[in-house]
């Protein structure tokens, strides 16, 4: 109870921010810092699951898989994927499949042209979580649009 009632506030004071945020990426920020966050290096996919989860419960475990890379073959034949993954946008999920190690890589785009992340770029010893410029990376291989429209229409086909 006292974890939900801290990111309640926490959103309350994102709502606030201009340009407002969107849903993806205000949880994204959200997840970022919570108390009880992914903060161990290695979970990506992790990270990004439950942060879609907070807006977008309906899509469970759906999509989820062990790793980026699994994942990402569970979202391809989606309506949510994006036709070309070079035209995301903010609050998009970003996939990495080749260089990124066995299991690949996901992040969530934000603001600024950034991406928040659990990666080990960020391990400080005790937290993963963080955020880098999307420049650093390759051009991601697949991505993920979620917005309310496309969640009702899915849960109702």
């Amino acid at each position: 109870m006292e974890h939900q009632r801290r990111m309640a506030v926490l959103a309350g004071m994102l709502a606030h921010l201009s340009p407002p945020l969107n849903e993806m990426e205000k949880w994204a920020r959200l997840r970022l810092v919570a108390p009880n966050g992914v903060k161990e290096s290695g979970y990506c996919e992790r990270f990004v699951h439950l942060t879609y989860l907070f807006p977008f419960p309906s899509l469970g475990s759906e999509f989820h898989g062990a790793s980026a890379i699994e994942s990402a073959r569970l979202w391809a034949d989606s309506d949510f994927v994006i036709d070309d993954p070079e035209e995301h946008a903010v609050g998009d999920l970003l996939y990495w499949t080749v260089d990124h190690g066995d299991n690949g890589h996901v992040a969530i785009r934000i603001q600024g042209n950034m991406v928040a992340e659990n990666s080990i770029v960020h391990w400080d010893g005790s937290d993963a979580r963080g955020v880098r410029p999307l420049a650093a990376l390759n051009p991601p291989d697949l991505a993920v649009r979620l917005t309310p429209e496309l969640i009702h229409n899915w849960e109702v086909n």
